[in-house]
């Protein structure tokens, strides 16, 4: 039996915490193998003939930010174990992979489509420090490339370094180029004061998209993610669409599925014929209420095969509660920024912050050699294990 749309979205809302303090746990708990994951990224891929298999390589590449459903304890300002979250105001515009290496910059979209090559200032991407490689997460916009996230800079990779850390680097690294295609956007913190920021108050160079939420503690994610999340009303962006239109993947077993892998209905296999429809084939599809006050997907059409990957089920989430329940709206998360973070949350970050520590401590004495350091751009860097919650980054306000 199917969910009722709205028992549906509490469900999904309900669990978005859940899977908020898991991913916390298992970036704990593991420390991902990352050493040549940029450096393929700036290999020529060219040779992936077929468009559907060159765009999700290129999609898996880039983080995915969960909709906001259920608003996390956000306020963290001045916490000395790095709680609390960011706010940033996403630009419209062309979100894309920037890849600077052997001398030259190229921004791909994430269909995996070069949209342009160029020399610049990064490392790696112009006449100089040719054989270091940076990789950049960007949105473009009207010829400007405004950086949402690094993955690697001079070569030294901060995947596995927290947001607080990313964002105040990245900053820094970027005035010190004083290069006007790239400009940092601005992130701040999310208390109520810096919340309308982001939501209005601060002039920008550009049009805001909806708001980007991260957890200061996230690293950064390949793929979907609930340390990140995007929030949409119709005062933050001109395309405010809450209809209930949504990719979907046609999976094994003849079934319509989210990114997250939630099944939402079956396909009749002469259905599935008749549409031409193979595993691995991304459908738009609306999606309906059924008799028993369930949800199903009703087949509209393919989509193109430069589309990568499906939505994820905290987007279908989102668009039930507004027409449920009623939309998240910017009052409810500017009173959920009202409270700082409980003391209880700021113990068990505590503990937490103790036990990898002590787990670090015990890893670097068996090894029984001194610590990796390494001079890279400037910069006296130590592995990315170092870069846990702790420095205090603010965020910047314009």
């Amino acid at each position: 039996m199917r969910d009722h749309p709205r028992l549906f979205g509490l469900r999904v809302a309900a669990s978005q915490e859940r899977r908020r303090q898991e991913a916390l746990k298992r970036q704990r708990s593991a420390r991902r193998s990352l050493t040549d994951h940029a450096r393929r990224l700036c290999a020529d891929d060219d040779r992936l003939a077929k468009v559907h298999s060159r765009a999700k390589l290129w999609w898996s590449e880039v983080c995915t930010p969960e909709w906001l459903v259920d608003v996390p304890d956000l306020n963290g300002r001045d916490h000395p174990h790095g709680l609390g979250w960011y706010v940033i105001p996403r630009p419209e515009g062309r979100r894309c992979v920037l890849v600077a290496c052997n001398g030259r910059t190229t921004a791909r979209s994430l269909s995996g489509d070069v949209l342009e090559t160029f020399c610049s200032a990064l490392p790696g991407g112009g006449s100089l420090k040719r054989d270091t490689h940076t990789v950049l997460d960007v949105i473009c916009a009207n010829d400007v490339y405004y950086v949402l996230d690094v993955m690697c800079w001079a070569s030294y990779e901060v995947y596995d370094c927290t947001a607080e850390f990313r964002f105040f680097w990245l900053r820094t690294k970027l005035e010190e180029r004083e290069d006007a295609r790239f400009r940092a956007l601005p992130y701040f913190e999310c208390d109520p004061e810096g919340i309308l920021n982001a939501y209005s108050r601060a002039p920008l160079p550009y049009i805001r998209d909806g708001l980007l939420f991260y957890d200061k503690r996230g690293h950064y994610a390949l793929g979907l993610t609930p340390l990140v999340s995007i929030w949409k009303d119709q005062a933050t962006t001109r395309y405010f669409n809450v209809d209930l239109v949504l990719c979907l993947e046609v999976a094994e077993g003849g079934v319509f599925r989210t990114l997250d892998g939630l099944v939402i209905s079956e396909i009749d296999a002469r259905y599935r014929s008749e549409k031409l429809l193979k595993v691995g084939d991304i459908a738009r599809c609306r999606v309906a209420k059924d008799d028993g006050g369930g949800v199903f997907a009703k087949f509209d059409k393919k989509c193109s095969s430069k589309r990568a990957a499906p939505d994820s089920s905290s987007k279908l989430a989102f668009a039930l509660r507004h027409n449920t329940r009623g939309p998240l709206t910017i009052d409810a998360i500017l009173q959920a920024a009202q409270t700082p973070i409980s003391k209880e949350v700021v113990a068990a970050a505590a503990a937490a912050a103790e036990s990898q520590s002590q787990s670090q401590s015990q890893s670097h004495h068996q090894g029984g050699g001194e610590e990796e350091k390494e001079e890279k751009d400037g910069l006296l860097c130590v592995p990315p294990v170092c870069c846990v919650p702790g420095d205090h980054h603010v965020g910047m306000v314009l």
